[in-house]
């Protein structure tokens, strides 16, 4: 997978380079998607708390869980791919603009 392109220095903010909307798109929808699932247990507990109130305490417990985890593992996982792929990224951005 390999960056979308961003704004060359100057360019307003609002504009987008050729080619970037696709590809921003998907990246986002999966993000969200991929997100929503790793969440869906501790959002289980907290819509089963209006039922059972105890829930309500496990649903804390799972979320804190479930969010350090996936912070620890994405910081983890993200930092070696961009110690892998470092120089291969930056040259792909800088040859789109």
């Amino acid at each position: 997978m390999r960056p979308y392109p961003a704004q060359a220095a100057g360019d307003s903010p609002f504009s987008s380079p050729s080619g970037a909307a696709l590809p921003g798109a998907l990246a986002q929808l999966v993000t969200t998607g991929a997100t929503g699932l790793l969440a869906l247990p501790a959002v289980a507990l907290a819509l089963a708390s209006a039922l059972w109130p105890w829930c309500g305490a496990l649903a804390l417990v799972a979320g804190a869980g479930l969010g350090a985890l996936v912070v620890r593992e994405g910081v983890r996982r993200g930092g070696a791919l961009l110690d892998r792929r470092g120089p291969e990224l930056l040259a792909a951005v800088r040859r789109d603009r």
